[in-house]
């Protein structure tokens, strides 16, 4: 498949985008490097005044769903749902589109850290990833944050902090709650840090 090549344009907000470079600001190369036919990749972009809706699915993600904003200069990733859980995708897909977005001159990726335990479908536990890739709380998030900790008499302030202890990620995986993050694509932010630190799980 050609569709790192496609040449076809499109007028979001104030820019010009090839359809190629909306699927690089998705991260798609995270997740399929060389975009093969058996990787059956499927694509949908609406355009609209002030964004672009890309929606993807493919052999590895039941839904990726990423909607930019370039007039403002953040995207925002509405969900990404791998067909497999486990499968190490995440990782990849953010560091490809940190990579591209950041030299688009984007200034955030934003996101929505979603818990979900009684969905049969999938269970929604991006509350527990995110912040691993780099994801920091957004304002008012932080604040309810504050107030659970308060509320359990616990002394850390941050949700980095929390997750640094086994007990504490056990903790958040009890009482956590969704929440809204943002990631800073200015070089060498809090954000790049964490993500140039981010080693998989092994589980061997």
């Amino acid at each position: 498949m050609a569709i790192y090549r496609d040449k076809k344009q499109v007028k979001v907000g104030a820019q010009i985008y090839t359809h190629a470079q909306l699927y690089k600001l998705c991260g798609l190369k995270g997740i399929h490097p060389e975009a093969l036919a058996s990787d059956k990749i499927v694509i949908d972009v609406k355009v609209f005044s002030d964004c672009a809706i890309i929606t993807i699915s493919s052999i590895s993600i039941r839904t990726l769903q990423v909607i930019i904003y370039p007039n403002q200069r953040y995207i925002w990733n509405e969900c990404i749902v791998a067909h497999k859980t486990g499968s190490g995708i995440a990782a990849p897909w953010v560091r490809s589109q940190v990579r591209y977005s950041g030299s688009a001159n984007f200034k955030y990726l934003k996101c929505s850290a979603h818990r979900n335990d009684t969905d049969p479908r999938v269970k929604w536990t991006g509350y527990l990833i995110w912040l691993k890739f780099g994801y920091l709380m957004e304002v008012d998030s932080v604040l309810e944050f504050h107030k659970l900790m308060k509320q359990f008499n616990r002394s850390e302030n941050t949700l980095q902090k929390l997750m640094a202890t086994k007990e504490g990620e056990e903790f958040w995986r009890t009482n956590g709650f969704s929440w809204y993050g943002s990631f800073n694509l200015k070089r060498n932010s809090a954000s790049r840090r964490i993500l140039r630190r981010y080693r998989p799980f092994n589980k061997n």
